[in-house]
């Protein structure tokens, strides 16, 4: 394993920042990833539904079961392949699958299975498959990268809740897809049913979905974990030093200087007296100077630590219960009474729904106004025809009623001490172009401080910022009377020609 070959960059990151980083590796090879995926479980999945139909009782809740079993058999392809891609080679899924089956024993099979139960199975799939470690040393080294990395679990957790959120859209959306009168079943039986095939499939489709984020995500954060103990940052940087070192003080005239070197060596050893070559100390006088050194405060030291524990005390005598046998009837009554108060409060759900979902749509509409300039954001031109204004506050803001280059002719303006007309025509220029260019819906209605508002929903804070300056000066001179210093006006036509000058 070459980490200097790594794609991602290797430093020290958060685990939900590590997560992320899956999440966005994931995306970037999702279409692979999801038919690694695919070409591993349908396979194992025919055989599952086979077995299903063999066993006693309803099949699909059989197949379902094993399914859910045989999950992580599904996933060592596609650890294989991510942890390839992240260190610069390239494989393609036939190949990540052959690797995958040549590496493969019995013994694995087993461990991978029995990690079906384990909250961490995203993190720790790397040690079983990739390290290749068995038996006390891979416990040792599970409980090594494991110590202060719980996120795994609600990595898995999350996962989980998605999976089951997923499946449950999708049967929704089927089922309000089928026209009245064929919904000859209620909704929850629709879902639930014991003979429905429909939502195994759909389950499978969103475990599709999930996996390669959730392998993606798991082989980060252990790559996270490798980077803090093992400081690969450190080690990729001392590798980039010693390289630049090595190319900078690369000799040029290598072979020259190598020749040198051994004839001044070869020189040096022939003046060397005999007496250098002294015999060195024997084997008792060694061992006794290792003991020496070994016996001092540097290489460790014995301590005695004391700590406080518990005194053992005798174990009180059991005490008698038998008072609590005379209140076994009201515990059963309140039980009862328990049992009855579910049941109303079942039958009374039903409503509770309904009465929620008229509170939700009520809400809807209340804010009606507020959705629709969040969806103007994304789809201006659905949400209504909008005919742009000929006029705004008395001025003309139609495109053919301006100069080509606003700027320019602005500066004119102010050289002639003109500006009242300077900024008008900024201001007009700067309307024009938002509701021409952009699509920004400004209406004729409307005021200068709510322009500033809609222009504030709808474009960058760049533009935002420029627009409510702007109209602070605008504002200011024609309502106002009182002319801006000349720089404020310059700085302001500069402003508009760094937004908008060089799109005209």
């Amino acid at each position: 394993m070459d980490i200097s070959k790594m794609t991602v960059q290797i430093r020290p990151r958060t685990q939900w920042e590590a997560i992320d980083m899956g999440m966005v590796v994931a995306r970037k090879w999702f279409f692979r990833l999801w038919m690694i995926w695919l070409t591993t479980a349908l396979p194992f999945l025919v055989i599952i539904l086979t077995a299903s139909l063999l066993l006693p009782g309803s099949a699909p809740q059989w197949s379902l079961l094993l399914f859910w079993l045989c999950k992580p058999l599904f996933e060592p392809p596609l650890l294989l392949w991510t942890s390839r891609i992240l260190f610069g080679e390239r494989l393609t899924i036939r190949q990540a699958i052959h690797e995958t089956r040549s590496t493969t024993s019995f013994k694995r099979v087993l461990s991978v299975l029995f990690s079906r139960l384990s909250p961490m199975r995203s993190f720790t799939m790397p040690v079983l498959l990739l390290e290749g470690l068995t038996g006390k040393v891979r416990k040792q080294r599970f409980t090594i990268l494991s110590r202060g990395y719980e996120t795994s679990i609600y990595l898995t957790l999350s996962a989980s809740v998605i999976e089951i959120l997923l499946t449950l859209s999708l049967v929704g959306v089927l089922y309000w897809l089928i026209p009245d009168q064929l919904r000859w079943i209620d909704f929850g039986d629709f879902i639930f049913l014991a003979d429905a095939w429909l939502t195994l499939a759909l389950y499978v489709f969103a475990c599709s979905i999930l996996s390669p984020y959730y392998i993606c995500g798991g082989f980060m954060l252990y790559l996270s974990r490798r980077v803090e103990l093992e400081a690969w940052d450190l080690e990729i940087g001392f590798k980039q030093i010693d390289k630049q070192l090595r190319e900078k003080n690369k000799p040029s005239h290598s072979a020259v200087t190598g020749v040198l070197l051994c004839l001044l060596m070869l020189y040096g050893t022939s003046l060397c007296p005999p007496a250098c070559n002294a015999e060195g100390l024997s084997p008792e006088s060694a061992k006794e100077t290792i003991t020496k050194v070994l016996e001092q405060k540097e290489f460790g030291e014995t301590k005695t630590v004391y700590e406080w524990v518990p005194k053992e005390e005798d174990k009180p005598e059991k005490p008698n219960t038998d008072w609590l046998e005379s209140l076994k009837p009201f515990f059963e009554f309140m039980i009862d009474l328990a049992d009855r108060m579910a049941k109303m409060l079942a039958g009374g759900a039903k409503y509770l729904v309904w009465i929620g979902a008229g509170i939700i749509i009520a809400l809807i509409l209340w804010r009606y106004s507020k959705i629709r300039k969040w969806l103007g954001k994304y789809f201006p031109d659905r949400l209504d025809r909008f005919t742009p204004p000929d006029e705004l506050f008395g001025m003309d803001i139609r495109p053919e009623s301006l100069p080509d280059d606003i700027g320019s002719a602005c500066r004119e303006l102010l050289g002639q001490q003109k500006k009242r007309e300077a900024l008008s025509l900024l201001y007009r220029g700067v309307l024009s172009h938002l509701i021409n260019t952009h699509h920004v819906h400004i209406y004729a209605s409307q005021t200068e401080n709510e322009c500033c508002a809609i222009i504030k929903t709808y474009r960058p804070q760049s533009e935002t910022s420029f627009f409510s300056h702007l109209t602070a000066l605008w504002l200011t001179t024609a309502y106002g009377h009182r002319e801006p210093a000349l720089e404020s006006c310059l700085e302001i036509v500069d402003r508009w020609q760094e937004l908008y000058g060089e799109q005209q």
